[in-house]
């Protein structure tokens, strides 16, 4: 038995060679060529629109990958919130649907940013938010307006 795990190769190209250590017998590959994967995800649509306190319904795609990482609000805190979740497309359909919670928002709701989850996916759902949190949240329900909401695959 034996494993093996190519997990950080650079791009380019590779042959495996597998040595019989009792008969000395070696046996190489073909030519194994390794490329960047153009992993990629983004928004079905361009603008969502909710009621503050509201659900608001998100369609990711996602292309040769199975994670993507969303984040709401502005990373530098201009927006009042930063909430972060990485979601999974568990059947391979290239769709997650998220629910993004403004109402989670909130600091008494939850009464500690960590323990917000502001994102989910529905119950009967085969994909599912993996890591949420939330860095830094509101003391009431988010103010109407345009917020920042981008994704990235990985």
């Amino acid at each position: 038995d034996f494993t093996f795990s190519a997990n950080r190769l650079e791009e380019g190209d590779y042959t495996v060679q597998v040595t019989d250590n009792e008969s000395g017998v070696e046996v190489e590959s073909s030519v194994i060529t390794v490329t960047e994967a153009d992993e990629e995800a983004s928004f079905t649509q361009s603008t969502i629109s909710e009621d503050r306190g509201d659900l608001a319904e998100m369609t990711v795609e996602i292309a040769d990958s199975d994670f993507a990482t969303i984040t709401a609000g502005a990373v530098d805190g201009s927006e009042g919130f930063v909430a972060n979740a990485t979601v999974e497309d568990e059947n391979d359909d290239g769709e997650v649907t998220v629910y993004f919670n403004t109402y989670e928002l909130q600091e008494n709701v939850s009464g500690d940013a960590n323990e917000a989850q502001p994102f989910a996916v529905d119950s009967d759902s085969d994909d599912s938010v993996t890591d949420q949190q939330v860095e830094e949240n509101t003391s009431d329900l988010i103010d109407a307006g345009q917020y920042n909401i981008e994704v990235m695959a990985g």
